[in-house]
């Protein structure tokens, strides 16, 4: 009996599949160095707190959501960002927190900034000249790091451990 597809089957038959080996080989490979990354890169979490009009002192209060502040503790890094006007560009201090404390419409956490880092980087007069009046700005957090998948799974809510990832706007 007739094979029906007889140029098919000695296609088949002659094809050595050099191509599609080759091709299956970096797919595999780019799969497992997509896998290692999705599994070993670290990725942080910030929680940030808007601050009261700040001058320049010793500590600095900030206040978090109550979402955003839960996983604040003392002794944790942290960075406050001087944004507003009179400054022509963005200050940036870091800080360490230094105590905790639940109030009404969240967590007030206060930071003391990092003295040698201000003693190191010449502090400019117009930065000096701002501190006469009260600067807004924000303070972050770094409250956890998490690779890309676990932050994944979170969002999908798939892993049971950890807090469903919520998102605003």
């Amino acid at each position: 009996m007739a094979v029906p597809f007889a140029q098919t089957t000695r296609s088949l038959k002659a094809d050595r599949g050099i191509a599609a080996l080759v091709l299956v080989g970096v797919l595999s490979l780019l799969l497992a160095a997509w896998l290692i990354w999705a599994f070993t890169a670290q990725f942080s979490i910030y929680a940030v707190g808007e601050t009261a009009p700040i001058r320049l002192g010793n500590i600095i209060s900030a206040t978090f959501s109550d979402e955003a502040g839960k996983d604040l503790k003392s002794g944790q890094q942290a960075v406050i960002f001087l944004d507003a006007p009179p400054l022509t560009e963005r200050v940036v201090i870091s800080a360490q927190v230094i105590r905790i404390e639940k109030i009404a419409n969240g967590v007030l956490a206060e930071v003391a900034p990092d003295l040698r880092q201000m003693e190191a980087t010449p502090i400019s007069r117009e930065i000096l000249d701002a501190f006469r009046t009260p600067v807004s700005g924000h303070v972050e957090v770094e409250t956890e790091k998490i690779s890309p998948a676990t932050l994944l799974l979170r969002s999908s809510g798939i892993n049971a451990d950890t807090a469903t990832l919520v998102s605003r706007p």
